[in-house]
């Protein structure tokens, strides 16, 4: 378990009563604190209470089911046992919120696998803490998608709003949400690389996270409602439907890129609602409910990465002049 940082809110409000339950004054538990400097010590839960550190300052980074467990057998099943239960931690001294989210990123990114979504997200709270240009030119992507994907879920009058399982979100929880932010993510990047690639960021938006993830938001926004103009049984229902799940998302992202973002900009016309609607509209396959119904043999077929790709050509050649 370890000590001092955050991550969820889930669990971190027992944490304090369990190191509370757990080491009475007389049980020598060894701690391991790793300072500011790198030195780890090691002395004995006691020791805490002898110190300026208050117990009720320590925050559990890492831990916190185990802890919760703990919590539950103690206080809900009365189970008096796991009260003198050793347990090792590792105590870090974190001077700034900005190295708190710091080694949360490089534990929970690099050590071991965590929802991609939570890691960027984390990743993009650093950013705030920092000068833009300190982030590493291979993350900038990272940051750019989170922030899209947030704006996109707030956004009144889109169709993504208040619809996606964000990275602070359970899905037990939330099972109205119809699509992860994670696989938002990941369907869009492609157009970020594409935007990027063209230099169309610095020209139309500015040099900022804030200002290019604005500005591609406000792309996806108008092709989002585009799309729901253009097949509105699909979106009425999104339970029923495929093309807000991970088919639709990643096909529909590519054709994004493939055809109507280089076709609108050639012609160079504005990346709006009102255009999108004008070049969706010529897709038979686009604009039919039918296409999309879950129960359907037909975009719901495309199960996989290889498939969401397929799916994408097929769409991609219902909208070629003929």
């Amino acid at each position: 378990m370890i000590i001092d940082g955050q991550q969820r809110v889930e669990g971190l409000r027992y944490a304090i009563n369990e190191i509370g339950h757990l080491p009475c004054v007389d049980v020598q538990i060894p701690v391991k604190i790793i300072e500011e400097s790198g030195r780890a010590e090691e002395v004995y839960i006691r020791d805490l209470y002898q110190k300026s550190t208050s117990i009720s300052d320590l925050r559990i980074i890492d831990g916190q089911h185990r802890t919760e467990g703990l919590r539950y057998a103690i206080e809900e099943k009365g189970h008096q046992p796991s009260a003198s239960m050793q347990v090792p931690v590792v105590i870090m001294e974190v001077s700034d919120r900005a190295e708190e989210l710091d080694q949360f990123r490089i534990i929970n990114g690099t050590a071991k696998s965590v929802r991609t979504d939570l890691v960027n997200s984390i990743l993009t709270a650093l950013a705030e803490h920092q000068v833009e240009d300190s982030v590493a030119p291979k993350d900038r992507w990272k940051i750019i998608v989170t922030k899209v994907v947030d704006i996109m879920d707030r956004t009144a009058g889109s169709p993504w709003e208040d619809m996606l399982l964000m990275p602070d979100m359970v899905g037990r929880d939330f099972p109205d949400k119809i699509a992860r932010a994670t696989s938002v993510m990941t369907s869009i990047r492609p157009i970020y690389i594409w935007l990027e690639g063209l230099g169309i960021f610095n020209d139309r938006a500015g040099t900022s996270f804030d200002e290019q993830s604005a500005y591609m938001a406000s792309i996806l926004v108008e092709y989002s409602r585009a799309l729901k103009a253009v097949v509105p049984k699909a979106f009425a229902d999104p339970d029923d439907y495929v093309i807000q799940k991970t088919p639709g998302l990643f096909a529909l992202h590519l054709v994004l890129r493939d055809r109507l973002l280089p076709w609108i900009y050639h012609g160079r016309r504005e990346w709006d609602q009102e255009t999108f609607e004008e070049f969706l509209g010529v897709s038979p396959e686009i604009t039919d409910a039918g296409f999309w119904d879950k129960t359907q043999n037909r975009a719901a077929a495309y199960g996989s990465m290889k498939g969401f790709s397929e799916l994408a050509d097929l769409l991609n050649h219902s909208l070629d002049p003929d």
